[in-house]
């Protein structure tokens, strides 16, 4: 671990001012330095918008969801039910609650 730790800044670009330099047709660079954008993520959005793929349009998602095994409404009903026992002195062990959902132990 570094002894002095600088936490990395995250860089949101303001959106409205990168489609601002898209539309006005100007040089990357100069548009780059009036808007503080970078080059490169100002030469992506620019083929982004060649392509018409709006930046609104696209969907991000936290990777838990695409490996999600249950649905929130389950993962509620679970949780209810494992803390319902434990508080009935029924609490199962890491295995014995696997094996009463039904995954299989790797």
């Amino acid at each position: 671990m570094v002894r002095n730790y600088k936490k990395r800044k995250e860089n949101s670009v303001n959106e409205d001012d990168a489609e601002r330099a898209v539309l006005c047709g100007m040089k990357l660079k100069t548009a780059a330095a009036i808007y503080n954008i970078k080059p490169t993520t100002l030469c992506n959005r620019v083929k982004n918008f060649k392509e018409n793929i709006t930046l609104k349009s696209k969907e991000y998602s936290s990777k838990h969801t695409v490996y999600q095994v249950f649905t929130n409404d389950e993962e509620y009903m679970l949780e209810k039910y494992f803390l319902r026992m434990s508080k009935m002195n029924y609490g199962l062990t890491y295995v014995q609650g696997r094996d009463r959902i039904g995954i299989p132990i790797c």
